[in-house]
């Protein structure tokens, strides 16, 4: 062998220790030195034996230089695959960790959700995870059922979240796929961009839906501006929400199931308490209908509820009866105004009318309103309007169908009854009624002192009656006029009904005017401290309040007195003596008070 072959077979040895040498390499200089080998075999053949021996050392180092090589080359090749095992088991093991930490997040949001017994507070709480920041963006969920929607949002106001529809075609698609994105056209076209204020709308590029399908053409439907969580490919980050939306679904329906199944037996509660109503004794169809119109309101929260009828004539609607809750005078009086406005409106067929702020302010032409929320609903018989029932509220409180049902059921229950009454609670209520103030006659109270007091003497309870005299009123008329008298006394009235109608009493009141300037309350289950400070409310009042008549304003007083059955008298006749004793001595003693009769005994009733 020649010294360059040495020096070519120590480079290629050198070459081969290299981490960088590849296994095609070694090959060919394999192959090269075994050619080197061919030619240096022919050449012992013709050299000596001295010679022979060398070239065969030589021939025993490269053979298992070759074999080195070999094995060099197996060692590449192994640990070649190896890496690209390692390779793969890494990758597996990193979707194993990630499924492992999306598992674990399912689970707790699913635990979150099942342990808080607040449903709401649950929805709100997983809505916060699909939109932790509501500036930018949105997230609700939507129940649906042949009965209708229900909905809880995060980053949108609960008017817009009310609004929030899907359109059959879409819920169709979504039904295929679970999970549908809107973007583009098809979604600054559809009702769920449609209802999104411009600022909401500046942040929403696309929208999320994920459906889980409850059975019985019931749906549970996520909407959301993201998927969470954004560090996961959008893959996962599907099938988590649609896994989650499928695990929650069944216990939403339940629960909101249980609501509307609550609803709707605390409607037909209420349904038989209010029909109850037409069961109690009262002196005229009016009282009934007052007392029915103070149960509705109670029952569907509204602070004020009004019972309108058409006149046979054509002309504006005239209010028959009112149950307002306590209001300062300029509040009732801005109060029915405004309600009034609302009669007004050109209703069309609809059986209910609901009227948010917006619609308010357009109407009322003012944003200061004086109640936020109102219903009308017509009462109607052969396609003619008859009447209205009006209700209105501070505060918006959203409505529940079961509500709706009642409030219809309500309208047609009073149409019933107008219906059978209204012709005689008309007349009724015109011969019962002074002209001037509105308040019960004299006829009307006597006849109602006699009731009341037979009824307190049979049963052992109280009775207690207040006659009240407007002090100086001749001056009044004198300086002011007549019609400047007429106004206070209609001030005073007003004042008298409104303290009567605030109190708190199982048995009806009844205001009357007594004669002239006189009036006169009767207090049935009412003692002589109730009774006493019920007229010092009223006294106050009074003095505090101006009358103006013809842009003139002017103060007015008046005196009380106070007697009380059966401490004071057994007898109407005794007892309205005794009042008006009392009333008497107020005067004496310097007029703007109220005084309390001297107890007598009165062993039998006189009449």
């Amino acid at each position: 062998m020649t010294y360059g072959s040495i020096r070519h077979v120590a480079s290629c040895q050198h070459a081969g220790c290299q981490e960088s040498t590849r296994h095609d390499a070694l090959t060919v200089q394999a192959r090269m030195i075994l050619a080197e080998m061919t030619v240096s075999i022919e050449r012992i053949a013709t050299i000596g034996l001295e010679g022979g021996f060398i070239a065969a050392l030589a021939m025993v180092c490269l053979l298992q230089y070759i074999v080195h090589l070999y094995r060099r080359r197996n060692a590449l090749e192994d640990s070649e695959r190896l890496r690209r095992e390692l390779n793969v088991r890494e990758i597996e093991l990193s979707g194993l960790q990630s499924d492992t930490a999306l598992a674990q997040l399912e689970n707790r949001i699913l635990r979150e959700f099942i342990a808080e017994r607040d449903v709401d507070v649950a929805v709100n709480r997983l809505l916060r995870y699909f939109c932790p920041e509501p500036s930018t963006g949105f997230a609700a969920m939507l129940v649906t059922d042949t009965q209708g929607l229900a909905c809880k949002a995060v980053g949108v106001t609960p008017k817009v979240a009310r609004q929030f529809r899907i359109e059959p075609h879409v819920l169709v698609r979504l039904k295929e796929r679970s999970v549908l994105c809107l973007k583009g056209i098809e979604l600054t076209q559809s009702s769920l961009y449609a209802v999104l204020d411009v600022e909401t709308r500046r942040h929403v590029h696309e929208l999320y839906l994920v459906h889980a399908d409850l059975g019985q053409q019931a749906n549970v439907v996520l909407v959301a501006t993201s998927l969470f969580p954004a560090s996961v490919e959008f893959g996962r980050r599907r099938d988590l929400a649609s896994r989650l939306v499928s695990g929650i679904g069944c216990h939403v329906r339940r629960t909101v199931s249980q609501e509307a199944q609550e609803q709707e037996l605390r409607v037909t509660r209420e349904i038989l308490e209010l029909r109850s109503i037409a069961d109690l004794h009262f002196q005229s169809p009016l009282e009934m209908l007052q007392e029915f119109l103070g149960r509705l309101a109670a029952v569907t929260g509204f602070h004020q509820v009004s019972l309108y009828l058409s006149p046979k004539q054509k002309g504006e609607m005239q209010m028959l009866i009112r149950h307002s809750s306590p209001l300062s005078r300029e509040t009732s009086i801005r109060w029915s105004s405004d309600e009034h406005q609302l009669t007004l409106q050109q209703l069309e067929t609809s059986p209910l009318y609901h009227f948010d702020s917006e619609r308010l302010q357009d109407i009322l032409q003012t944003r200061d309103l004086i109640f936020q929320e109102a219903v009308v609903v017509p009462m109607t018989q052969q396609d003619q309007c008859v009447g209205l029932l009006c209700l209105s509220r501070a505060a918006v409180s959203p409505l529940h169908d079961s509500e709706y049902e009642l409030l219809l059921w309500a309208s047609n229950y009073l149409l019933e009854t107008l219906l059978r009454t209204a012709d005689r609670a008309v007349i009724e209520k015109q011969a019962r009624r002074d002209a001037l103030t509105g308040l019960e006659n004299r006829h009307s109270f006597d006849t109602a002192i006699l009731e009341h007091l037979q009824h307190a003497l049979r049963t052992g309870k109280e009775c207690a009656l207040v006659l009240l005299d407007l002090d100086h009123f001749k001056l009044v008329n004198d300086r002011y006029g007549h019609l400047a008298g007429d106004e206070a006394l209609r001030t005073v009235a007003r004042i008298i009904q409104e303290h009567v109608r605030n109190m708190r009493s199982t048995d009806r009141a009844v205001v009357a005017r007594y004669g002239g300037e006189e009036l006169a309350i009767i207090l049935p289950g009412i003692g002589l401290g109730g009774a006493m400070r019920i007229g010092e409310m009223i006294r106050e009042e009074v003095e505090q309040t101006l009358c103006t008549y013809d842009q003139v304003k002017f103060n007015i007083t008046l005196s009380g007195g106070v007697a009380v059955a059966p401490m004071h008298a057994r007898g109407v006749k005794t007892l309205i003596s005794l009042a008006d004793q009392a009333l008497y001595q107020a005067k004496t003693d310097g007029r703007n008070r109220i005084n309390s009769a001297t107890p007598q005994e009165a062993p039998t009733p006189t009449h």
